[in-house]
């Protein structure tokens, strides 16, 4: 059985023209780590677990609270924030 370090390896290394995809949650865990990290099987594991556990936290997608806040990170991030 592979783990998400398995996942992301093979997606990785996919001939240019593969088509397979990963899913975003894994995608967005990996790359949250520093580049030397992705290659560290331990880590890239640890980084989905974490991932999941915020997004188990997190309110339904579309809910007023999340939209709020998503609202408001976008603020903070622009240039004119």
């Amino acid at each position: 059985m592979s783990d998400a370090f398995d996942r992301w390896v093979e997606w990785r290394h996919k001939p240019s023209r593969d088509r397979r995809s990963i899913p975003a949650e894994l995608y967005a865990a990996v790359m949250s780590l520093p580049e030397d990290d992705r290659s560290d099987r331990q880590r890239v594991n640890e980084a989905v677990r974490h991932h999941k556990r915020l997004a188990a936290r997190e309110e339904p997608f579309g809910s007023t609270s999340t939209i709020t806040r998503t609202a408001e990170r976008t603020r903070q991030a622009s240039p004119d924030g």
